[in-house]
């Protein structure tokens, strides 16, 4: 069994591994697309895979089974040889490109030369190597790396228009019940599904999968009935397919040959035949003829019935890249089973399995999304408590910049289980519980964590209560750390404990956790009062409504993230603002001698850990709840 790297690694030399000991990986049948995860969706092509493997000047092709077909496809190894790299191994499908832009295996058969040799050259227009992954380059091993981030080195070194016949082999990242249906109303043969995160595993693995549209399958050659009257050759090939470690006699095809088949494949059968059968069930089948399993050939047919016969089985050509050993009787196996045993071992794969890794989502300071990625493994012990199964609302920045951003509250078809979802007094909403879940938001691209002030679990009653103080933007940070003083006099005079953060800008929120057992409405208006009891105490300082004209060179008290389906940047949330800076909680007595700016992403992490005591360490064990409030008066209050 050949070994798997664990980790990406840069040999000492840009020598790549011999062909012969890397292992493809291969897809496994389901029955239909999956219905969640981060799945993206390739062409099932119709041809003869090959792994290429450039070392300097040389290049070599090898078949699925071990053939060496540089010298069947010069063109293909010629166009590798020009690629701008000295060294890679490239994965992909060998296929002839009819008219209409499908793929055909038969015509493909017939393009290749009978008994070895070259490609003629009125045929090698039609073939096309459709390149999926990049394994190795320049000494690098990519295997381990997620499938997109593999993706887009292979793009980039196959450049935006591939010379001929190399061609790049998109995806989509789509519905891919949506997706199939497409492809088979358009005449392909299926699709692949892939796991965007997923390393490139070297065996038959759950983390691609094969949907068919058409009932196809290869299977060994162990015999044929002669032919009659005029026909030449045979009547029908006999087929098997290896189960539980020994052949099994699966039916026989008589259909799909023409005069140049039947006498070809007829050939070689003649120098195959063997006395006794080689399957475990030989059928009782009057002139039967039995020949050495070792020939493969691809069947489609309608159905397959449980003792393994076929139902309108048609001949689509011989499988030279295949070796009969592999041949196995294929059952689609139900998807969400086979779903289920690779996200546990997907999330294995790599502590972050983040693409686009150097993508940069902040130009000012360079940050990309693999540090945004980095930071949430870093602070997830932190995060987490706040955003644990609290309704969540996402600021996702797909092109990494800030004002291409949005806000996202429904789960997104590609999310996994680690991202949950339900519907709440008709507000849909998604929730995590895991710092796995924080890693795949940050790739689907979302930068700041917005939060309910309840959780999924009990949405009806908030457990925490915001005061944000947004101030205009010419008042400097002091002004708002007198104000956030003041809020807090209010809730001591009313014996509450408050907490306070920075917002990643100039503002600063008041937070105050509460038991919950007040309703929205109720909490909303004790907050409104607080808002207006600033407002009405220091009109020339605070506002309390949302009138842009209102709050030139003041303080807006913001009691409205206080409903029910709205929210507050969580504590620890990156923001998607020049640095990148994150809402940090804080010390009271702090605030006077600190700058917002200085927490971001980079940052963050460090501070976190030199310091020494976490202020809001008390935040999840106070207790209390809210009293009957009449707005307070504010005169004498002690500011601190």
């Amino acid at each position: 069994m050949k070994t798997r790297p664990s980790g990406p690694r840069r040999s000492t030399a840009s020598r790549p591994p011999a062909l012969d000991s890397v292992d493809l990986q291969l897809a496994t049948l389901v029955d239909r697309p999956p219905a969640a995860g981060d799945w993206v969706y390739e062409i099932k092509f119709d041809g003869y895979r090959l792994l290429a493997r450039r070392y300097e000047n040389a290049v070599a092709l090898r078949s699925r089974n071990g053939l060496n077909w540089s010298d069947t496809f010069p063109f293909v190894r010629d166009a590798l040889g020009a690629l701008n790299t000295m060294s890679a191994i490239l994965d992909g499908e060998l296929c002839y490109v009819r008219d209409d832009g499908l793929t055909s295996f038969q015509r493909l058969q017939r393009a290749l030369p009978r008994g070895g040799g070259e490609v003629p050259r009125e045929e090698q227009r039609r073939l096309v190597f459709y390149i999926f992954d990049l394994l190795f380059v320049d000494g690098e091993d990519l295997r381990p790396l997620p499938l997109l981030a593999r993706k887009e080195r292979l793009q980039k070194l196959l450049g935006d228009k591939p010379t001929w016949p190399l061609a790049y082999s998109a995806h989509l990242e789509s519905d891919g019940r949506t997706a199939l249906t497409q492809a088979c109303h358009a005449g392909l043969e299926g699709l692949i599904a892939k796991r965007a995160e997923s390393p490139y595993e070297g065996c038959r693995s759950t983390s691609w999968l094969k949907l068919k549209c058409h009932k196809r399958q290869e299977f060994v050659i162990v015999g044929f009935l002669p032919a009659e009257g005029s026909r030449i050759g045979f009547r029908s090939l006999l087929l098997a397919s290896r189960e539980g470690g020994e052949l099994r006699f699966n039916g026989k095809v008589g259909t799909g040959f023409d005069h140049e088949l039947l006498t070809q494949i007829g050939r070689q059968l003649q120098q195959r035949v063997i006395d006794e059968p080689a399957v475990a069930n030989p059928p009782r089948l009057r002139n039967a003829v039995w020949v050495k399993p070792d020939l493969v050939c691809e069947v489609e047919f309608t159905e397959m019935t449980q003792d393994g016969s076929l139902r309108h089985p048609s001949f689509q050509g011989l499988r030279q890249d295949k070796p009969a050993r592999q041949v196995v009787r294929e059952r689609a196996k139900d998807v969400e089973a086979v779903v289920s045993k690779s996200r546990g071992r997907s999330v294995r794969a790599s502590s972050v399995n983040i693409t686009h890794p150097d993508r940069v989502i902040d130009p000012t300071s360079g940050v990309t999304k693999g540090e945004l990625a980095q930071y949430h493994q870093q602070v997830s012990e932190w995060i987490l408590p706040y955003a644990d199964k609290r309704p969540l609302a996402l600021v996702r920045c797909p092109q990494g910049n800030a004002s291409q951003c949005f806000f996202q509250k429904q789960k997104l078809p590609g999310f996994s289980d680690e991202i949950e979802a339900t519907k709440v007094a008709g507000h849909d909403i998604l929730f995590t519980r895991s710092a796995r879940g924080l890693l795949e938001l940050v790739q689907f691209n979302a930068v700041e964590l917005h939060g309910w002030g309840a959780t999924a679990a009990d949405p009806d009653r908030p457990d925490w209560l915001v005061i944000d103080l947004d101030p205009d933007t010419h008042l400097p940070f002091s002004a708002v750390v007198e104000a956030a003083q003041e809020v807090r006099g209010i809730f001591d005079e009313l014996k509450m404990t408050s907490f306070v953060k920075t917002t990643g800008g100039k503002g600063l929120h008041v937070v105050v956790p509460i038991l919950p057992k007040a309703d929205w409405e109720t909490v909303k208006g004790f907050t409104q009062s607080v808002a207006t009891a600033l407002a009405q105490h220091a009109p020339a300082r605070y506002v309390a409504t949302m009138t842009k004209a209102k709050r030139v060179g003041k303080i807006f008290v913001d009691y409205l993230r206080n409903g029910q389906g709205a929210t507050a940047v969580l504590p620890y949330s990156p923001r998607a603002r020049p640095g990148v800076t994150v809402a940090m909680p804080v010390a009271w007595r702090d605030l006077t001698h600190l700058d917002p700016r200085d927490f971001d992403v980079r940052s963050a992490p460090g501070w976190l850990r030199k310091r020494r005591k976490d202020p809001w360490a008390d935040f999840f064990s106070v207790r209390q709840t809210l009293p009957d409030f009449d707005a307070p008066a504010t005169q004498g209050r002690r500011k601190r």
